[in-house]
């Protein structure tokens, strides 16, 4: 299944094309954000007692080296980040893969599209300018299916 065949078939529309966007969102405002699984992000200790992951969902960096080449992606991920951060729900899907491969094409090959991440806070930005969520435990995809919510 491709993205946007994915994308479609729960009810969420992509922010621009599937290639240059990396966050859906759905008609009631839900948000999907599309990010990288990587080591180091397992919660052991947070003030919010549900947390089990923190990714990271804006590099500043990499937005200072190539946001001009990448608008559309970080246009729909600064909507995501502050519609998440004003009280729309949230899910993430994340894709793991090898060794830390990136390029066109690399998160849909990895990605695992059967469970999603919700979305518990937004942390502010750190003293790099990074922006990360807080992640609660994973739900099958299946619950997260806006066309069963209408």
């Amino acid at each position: 299944m491709t993205i946007t065949e994915f994308l479609k078939s729960i009810g969420f529309k992509s922010h621009g094309s599937v290639v240059n966007s990396w966050d859906a969102f759905a008609p009631s405002g839900t948000v999907l954000m599309q990010l990288w699984s990587e080591a180091g992000q397992r919660v052991r200790e947070h003030a919010n007692a549900g947390a089990y992951l923190r990714v990271r969902c804006f590099h500043a960096e990499g937005f200072a080296e190539t946001g001009a080449a990448r608008a559309v992606g970080y246009s729909g991920r600064r909507r995501a980040i502050d519609a998440v951060a004003r009280g729309a729900l949230g899910y993430v899907v994340l894709s793991a893969p090898p060794a830390g491969l990136r390029g066109p094409g690399v998160w849909a090959k990895h990605a695992d599209l059967s469970r999603a991440y919700p979305v518990l806070e937004v942390e502010a930005a750190d003293a790099d300018g990074d922006i990360y969520v807080i992640l609660g435990q994973p739900v099958p995809v299946a619950t997260i299916d806006e066309r069963r919510a209408a």
